[in-house]
């Protein structure tokens, strides 16, 4: 069965320019990136101040939508397909994005201190631990996502 021109190119046109953003390496600023790259430092250069806040919330309201999916189990999450698959997972799960949302909030409050609980926060906190991955890579990874989100065939 042959496709049609308009069907070949509407799998074409997207794919290639996939390519084109994803793959394909280009100079920018004397060194060689990927036009996604480029994309990512300018929306981080725009919104940069407010992604480790963002990323905060964005953890913090998948664990408390899990958290009422899997105690309270509302007609708008157990009707929704999409909601269903998103926020209705596994007691281990659960426990996990729960722990992540803690995590993330004691390290964008920067809790711990010296003595006592304050080192165990300290440790959760410091900016080889939390603060890597918080600042760090959810930052990158929110943008990288929200634009392959939107650009990705």
């Amino acid at each position: 069965m042959e496709k049609s021109a308009k069907t070949k190119a509407t799998f074409l046109i997207p794919s290639i320019l996939g390519v084109v953003l994803f793959m394909i390496p280009v100079k920018f600023d004397g060194s060689w990136t990927v036009v996604c790259k480029i994309i990512a430092d300018l929306i981080a250069g725009v919104i940069g101040d407010y992604l480790p806040i963002l990323c905060v919330i964005i953890l913090t309201v998948s664990a408390v939508m899990a958290l009422i999916a899997k105690l309270l189990k509302p007609a708008f999450i157990t009707e929704n397909a999409l909601l269903k698959e998103c926020f209705d997972c596994s007691w281990f799960w659960l426990v996990v994005r729960v722990l992540g949302a803690a995590f993330a909030w004691i390290t964008y409050l920067e809790l711990g201190g010296e003595q006592g609980i304050g080192v165990v926060l300290g440790m959760i906190s410091s900016g080889d631990q939390g603060a890597f991955i918080l600042y760090d890579l959810l930052c990158t990874l929110v943008i990288i996502f929200a634009i392959a989100a939107l650009l990705l065939p």
